[in-house]
Order: C-alpha cells, then structure tokens, then sequence
C-alpha cells in the first residue's frame, strides 16, 4: 500500500448534512472518492481540554454520541 495520511472527524451522531446521518454521507463520499478506507468509531469514555471524564452513560443520556470518522487518504 502507498503512504496514507489518517484523517479523522470528530462529530455528534445527531449531526445531518442534507438531511441525511453526517457519519453516513462522510462515508458514502469516500467510497464515491475511491479512498482507500473510511472507518466509523463510537465514543466509549472520552476527555477534553477541561480533562472532564466522559462516558458512554453521559453521552447516552445527553444525546450527543460522539462518533469517529477515520479516511486514509492517499
């Protein structure tokens, strides 16, 4: 395989573009694309800048699941 660069997305899984899941049309596009690979991760526990410890209960019940989207771009 060719040197890829990771490209990742970080967004709320309640995100539309077009009406449509955002994580799903990111994905659709980057096969359209032809990238090499798109892949789409839940968030399990997270922290930020404020180094507030976040988990799936807290997103689950906020209902803002954050997701990943990974592309390997070439």
């Amino acid at each position: 395989m060719d040197k890829c660069i990771l490209l990742s997305f970080y967004i709320e899984e309640k995100t539309k573009h077009h009406g449509r899941a955002l994580h799903e049309w990111l994905m659709t596009t980057s096969h359209d694309l032809d990238l090499p690979g798109c892949t789409c991760f839940r968030s399990v526990a997270s922290y930020g800048k404020s180094g507030q410890y976040h988990s799936e209960a807290f997103f689950s019940v906020s209902g803002q699941d954050i997701l990943r989207v990974d592309f390997l771009v070439s």
